[in-house]
């Protein structure tokens, strides 16, 4: 093959579509495979090597992909969507690599495949629309990559697939065979972990800076790192923090920086080695000619230009996402329809009419809605589209028997999602059909025959023989009826005679032995409410949940309630859910529903609650009947074992002197206070079981929580006494309480000083004369 023909063959193959390529592929073309191999190679190697963080398990996860890939294309099954194909083909490669091999690494550890492990966290500013933001702040863009790597490998496989690959929901969900909402959720739900994490790593490390309130949490819990608790702690004071919303606002969006993460990068000629592996594996089943298309008659050959389709990819990319931000910022804001109603049944009236029509008016500048339809009262739909913006009514699916919530969200030409609608509650319920019995009765009919005699001879009529008697089912007696006599007559020609046909007996058919239609197995729960409400702080092993709610069930021997607490999709650690009392069963309309209260508790640990779940037994305990999750926020933490303690370290002077009024009496001591808002301490002298009178003493600043050392005074101004006793009392920051009192054994006696009179030298006869 000479030169000029490898380079049409080329330019050729970069002509056609995925489509073409995958038809010329399906029918033996091993040239239009490779080209299709060339394509795609780098962005599914870059895939499985962050799914992994392991380029030896990418280099195989590439190999098994064309494989598959070949071996389906030989079967003439071309799929519509080629990328989204060859993709779900890695994913299911890659997770099986991880699942059966364990190779999951660290993307810091040496793989192998490099002398030195790769960065993966380099930045390809052509993917973003404010590069210069993010290239100056590499600690962002760690945290995200740090971030996106803890989310379990299927997780974040799923994430890539979506955000830096580029595949729709609707494409996942049809190459993954899973549903388009589960898949809408599962991605909005993925991009709020994202977001959430490294948002809160930022606010916990530069965040804090900004926010006295958040630096004081913080400091109270002494985050160094980001824990569960500190993460929860700092995502509760965002919601209501102004100034740390806008913190979260001056970021970058984590989804656009993992996005904008440059491709790991391939080794010398592993493109091409894979080929020729690939090749050599399908050449075992078919001979397959292991030479890639290339400029070149060389296997390893890339053509230069083959690089120019990705950066003209990437700059249409970011030409049109700064087009779409503009036209974002110029989009006026949206608000809830103000007349969401349901067409087809009437709130709080039961129905056994399982699908719920709802409407509303047209509104405009809405690009989409996102509905729900749920058992809580106040649930929040996610952030993924649903309906069109131009929709002005939705019904549901068929429901199951239970009280039921509509809720709604809308979103604006800008992007932003507003508050949500919430519509209920409807009551479904499966009522019992009544049976009418029926009786078919067959009607006396006469018929009259013209019959022509060819002689006027008479001739005798044999007689109508006796209807058959038709017995009935029951055991009442039936009487035959009467056989018709018949007389004959001579019939003359051509007469028309009457001829009496006996109708048969009227037969009564009747319905079967009535049966009334079993009352249907019906259990559900509905109007919970919790106290305390949720979201709360509670202490293990102390603070007890009451769940109240309203129930129906048809169970006859009555049924137990159980609420089970739930963290992180399993039941919490150290939980105490007792089981109920025997409920009684109760009608099918919500005016006849009965009231339950159930407790749950945490004895011990510290432990978030995220979930609860509602659950219905028989009265044996030996069936689950029903069950209704429930999402709250409840932080257990082990109760603080309250210190406070002042110890006298020292007494200037040293107990006991003598001292005169004024004298300063020093204290120095340590103290030691888990008060969160720190502590007031005095000490005082005491003579005598009293508080000594006309004493001086210091006051006493606010000492921070924790531990620390202070000293303090008193003297006495006047009036002889004897200090026998020092009462120390420490109280909180506003001397509203009193958290330690104690009094110290003492000897300091005041008094006057004694004034000498001046020494008077007098002579005395006979001496010294």
């Amino acid at each position: 093959m000479s030169m000029s023909m490898a380079d049409t063959t080329v330019n050729v193959y970069l002509q056609q579509s995925d489509q073409q390529l995958a038809a010329q592929a399906a029918a033996g073309s091993r040239d239009a495979f490779a080209a299709l191999y060339k394509r795609y190679f780098q962005d599914i190697y870059d895939y499985a090597a962050r799914v992994s963080r392991n380029q030896d398990v990418a280099a195989d996860v590439v190999q098994s992909t064309f494989v598959k890939a070949w071996r389906q294309l030989e079967e003439r099954k071309t799929p519509d969507n080629i990328k989204a194909w060859l993709f779900t083909v890695a994913h299911n490669a890659a997770i099986d690599e991880l699942r059966y091999n364990n190779r999951l690494v660290s993307p810091t550890e040496d793989t192998g495949e490099m002398d030195q492990p790769y960065n993966y966290t380099l930045v390809d500013s052509s993917k973003l629309s404010n590069p210069q933001a993010v290239l100056e702040d590499q600690e962002l863009v760690d945290l995200v990559w740090q971030s996106a790597t803890a989310l379990p490998p299927k997780d974040y496989s799923l994430l890539d697939l979506h955000v830096r690959q580029g595949l729709s929901p609707d494409e996942l969900a049809e190459n993954l065979g899973a549903s388009k909402g589960a898949i809408y959720t599962k991605l909005s739900r993925l991009r709020d972990a994202l977001g959430e994490a490294v948002v809160s790593s930022l606010l916990l490390r530069r965040g804090r800076k900004d926010c006295p309130d958040l630096n004081a949490l913080l400091s109270e819990l002494q985050a160094t790192e980001l824990t569960r608790k500190v993460r929860w702690t700092i995502q509760q004071h965002l919601q209501e923090c102004r100034r740390c919303q806008e913190s979260k606002r001056r970021y970058a969006s984590p989804a656009a920086i993992l996005a904008s993460l440059a491709p790991v990068p391939v080794g010398p000629g592993l493109r091409d080695l894979l080929w020729l592996q690939v090749a050599d594996q399908l050449h075992r089943e078919k001979p397959v000619d292991p030479t890639p298309p290339a400029a070149e008659p060389k296997p390893r050959f890339v053509p230069p230009y083959l690089l120019i389709i990705p950066a003209l990819l990437l700059a249409f990319l970011v030409l049109g996402a700064a087009g779409a931000m503009a036209w974002w910022s110029s989009s006026p804001s949206v608000e809830d329809p103000d007349d969401v109603h349901s067409t087809s049944h009437v709130i709080g009236q039961a129905s056994n009419d399982k699908t719920i029509d709802i409407a509303w008016s047209y509104q405009p500048d809405v690009t989409a809605y996102s509905v729900l339809w749920s058992q809580g009262d106040r649930d929040l739909p996610d952030a993924m589209p649903d309906l069109p913006g131009t929709a002005t009514g939705t019904t549901s699916a068929e429901l199951a028997d239970g009280i039921w919530y509509f809720h709604m969200r809308t979103q604006g030409t800008n992007g932003e999602w507003t508050s949500t609608v919430h519509l209920g509650p409807f009551t479904l319920l499966s009522l019992p059909q009544t049976i009418t019995p029926t009786v078919t009765t067959i009607p006396v009919t006469l018929t009259v025959e013209y019959i022509e005699t060819p002689t006027p001879t008479a001739t005798p009529i044999t007689p109508t023989p006796t209807p058959t008697e038709t017995a009935l089912p029951t055991s009442t007696p039936v009487t035959p009826s009467p056989t018709p006599t018949n007389t004959s007559t001579p019939t003359p020609t051509n007469t028309p005679t009457a001829t009496f046909t006996p109708s048969p007996t009227p037969t009564f058919t009747p319905s079967p032995t009535w049966t009334p239609t079993p009352i249907p197995d019906v259990h559900f729960v509905f109007d919970q409410t919790l106290n305390p409400p949720s979201p709360a702080d509670l202490i293990s092993g102390q603070d007890v949940v009451n769940v109240n709610f309203h129930y129906v069930t048809t169970a006859v021997g009555g049924v137990r309630f159980v609420v089970l607490p739930i963290t992180g999709g399993a039941p919490s650690p150290n939980h105490s859910a007792p089981v109920s009392p025997v409920y009684p069963a109760t009608g099918l309309t919500e005016g006849s529903a009965g009231f339950a209260n159930i407790t749950f508790s945490i004895s011990a640990g510290d432990v978030i609650v995220d979930q609860l779940r509602i659950q219905i037994w028989t009265a044996d305990q030996s069936q689950l009947l029903y069950e209704l999750p429930v999402g709250v926020s409840y932080h257990f933490t082990e109760p603080v074992q309250e210190t406070h303690l002042v110890t006298i370290t020292s007494l200037n002077p040293t107990s006991p002197a003598v001292l005169n009024f004024n004298d300063q009496v020093t204290i120095n001591f340590d103290y030691e206070t888990t008060e969160a808002g720190g502590v007031r301490i005095f000490i005082r002298p005491f003579a005598g079981g009293s508080l000594a009178a006309n004493y001086g003493a210091s006051g006493s600043p606010v000492h921070p929580v924790g531990n620390g050392s202070y000293s303090s005074n008193f003297t006495i101004v006047s009036g002889a006494v004897t200090i026998d006793q020092l009462r120390i009392q420490m109280f909180n920051a506003d001397q509203s309480e009193l958290l330690f009192e104690d009094f110290v054994p003492v000897s300091y006696q005041f008094k006057n000083p004694i004034v000498l009179p001046p020494v008077i030298k007098l002579p005395i006869n006979g001496i010294g004369g």
